[in-house]
């Protein structure tokens, strides 16, 4: 640097942006933050990969983690439509070039034990993560932020909350007999309010929805 006053320093150019993250437990790596406007980069589905194969449910099963690194990484290197099931029985489970997925359905076994771990993982160890790994069908992964099916599924029980309430408000109010139908259409209103409530896990405050109809 130019201790000379009449000498401009230079200034270095801007580095480019790098991913948010936060400090994780494990094995002291940083986890990524959701970021709803990009989707999961490689390096954090590769972190996330790394952190389940190393949990209980996983570490105890080499067939399954192979699976789940074997699909993953397949599905970033732009080959994911090519994970059928005679690829992963001769890639994963060690048949030969005669195996036949009708007549031996050891990938469907796997794939469905795969699934079912990784829902108990969600749950338990990696219920703190923030890109999954999913198999919704089929045996290629997709990789999503966690929030954005939490959202999507609040959003979707709150509409089908207030249609079926006001629907089946409307009803009882209709068929009210003319003296005390109006607080008996209230009493039963609020209490599908508390069904509905019950069942879709959407929090509705039932007095100001019975006050309004």
């Amino acid at each position: 640097m130019s201790t000379d006053p009449l000498v401009p320093e230079l200034i270095s150019p801007a580095k480019p942006a790098r991913a948010k993250h936060t400090q994780g437990a494990y094995l002291g790596q940083v986890q990524p933050v959701a970021d709803s406007k990009c989707e999961p980069t490689p390096d954090m589905i590769r972190l996330s990969l790394r952190k389940i194969l190393s949990s209980e449910l996983f570490a105890r099963s080499s067939r399954h983690s192979r699976f789940l690194r074997f699909t993953v990484e397949e599905t970033l290197a732009g080959r994911g439509c090519d994970l059928k099931q005679y690829v992963l029985g001769l890639e994963v489970f060690g048949r030969k070039d005669s195996f036949d997925p009708q007549s031996d359905p050891i990938v469907r076994v796997g794939a469905m034990r795969v699934r079912a771990k990784l829902k108990d993982y969600y749950e338990t160890e990696g219920q703190e993560d923030s890109v999954l790994i999913e198999f919704p069908r089929g045996y290629m992964p997709v990789f999503r932020w966690r929030h954005e099916t939490s959202k999507n599924r609040l959003s979707v029980w709150s509409r089908l909350t207030r249609a079926f309430v006001a629907l089946t408000t409307g009803v009882l109010l209709r068929l009210r007999p003319p003296s005390d139908g109006h607080h008996r259409g209230a009493r039963c209103s609020t209490l599908m309010v508390e069904m509905m409530r019950t069942h879709s896990g959407v929090r509705r405050d039932s007095a100001g929805l019975c006050a309004t109809w």
